[in-house]
């Protein structure tokens, strides 16, 4: 067995000792990390808190390779932004984490910016779980949600990693996160089909953050029309 894996199995172990002890202090290493590297982005989202605060940042890398030392104890590792893929560094990020085959890592993207030699990377890649940020599935609805971006960019990306996966890696995981939103509540009922279309295996609608975009908000604002609407085409979805 492998060193790296002889370390991952003890510190489990140890781990779920500690954890049945109920113990405050660990001598157990973090077994799961959420790290966003930047919050910049490629769009201008009409949701997104970030176009309305104008800040850009990246963690630089660093600060970014302190995590290095955790990654032999990792089940799980979420990489987010902003968009990951602008990080000029994330390829020789990923290229570290990717010496680890036991571990799932998970990348949220709007996908705009995966290109071929991103795909062929990810089909030589062991356990990862792609996480495509998409808000509607119809053009016109995704361009108005999504400023900056095309669809038919989208469809490319998504195709490509299809393409990659059939061929080469049929364990890539491909999700969808949709926030609900007035635009495109009425649409909700579209994405069973593009899922299975383009064989996403999982979907998440989350809700909108109040203080990013009011006008969109269909659940801080009650309106009734929509929750009469949704109540009803639930069963669709």
């Amino acid at each position: 067995m492998e060193k790296s894996m002889q370390e991952f199995i003890a510190n489990k172990e140890l781990n779920e000792i500690e954890i049945g002890m109920r113990k405050a202090i660990l001598d157990s290493k973090p077994r799961k990390l959420v790290m966003v590297l930047t919050n910049r982005c490629n769009l201008q989202c009409i949701m997104c808190s970030r176009v309305n605060s104008g800040d850009n940042f990246t963690l630089p890398f660093e600060l970014a390779k302190r995590i290095y030392r955790l990654l032999p104890y990792l089940e799980d590792i979420d990489l987010q932004g902003g968009e990951v893929f602008l990080v000029d560094y994330f390829k020789t990020l990923f290229s570290k984490v990717n010496e680890y085959p036991y571990m799932c890592k998970r990348i949220v993207t709007n996908g705009l910016l995966i290109d071929r030699e991103w795909a062929n990377i990810f089909a030589e890649s062991k356990n990862i779980d792609l996480t495509y940020s998409i808000d509607a599935v119809t053009k016109a609805t995704y361009e108005k949600i999504r400023k900056g971006a095309k669809f038919s960019d989208l469809l490319r990306s998504i195709e490509l990693i299809n393409e990659v996966k059939n061929k080469c890696n049929d364990t890539i995981r491909l999700s969808i996160n949709v926030v609900v939103m007035g635009s495109n509540y009425k649409e909700l009922n579209l994405f069973p089909g593009f899922c299975r279309k383009y064989n996403f295996q999982h979907i998440r609608f989350d809700f909108l953050r109040p203080d990013t975009c009011p006008h969109e908000d269909i659940f801080l604002n009650q309106d009734e029309s929509v929750v009469s609407y949704l109540r009803e085409s639930i069963y669709e979805i």
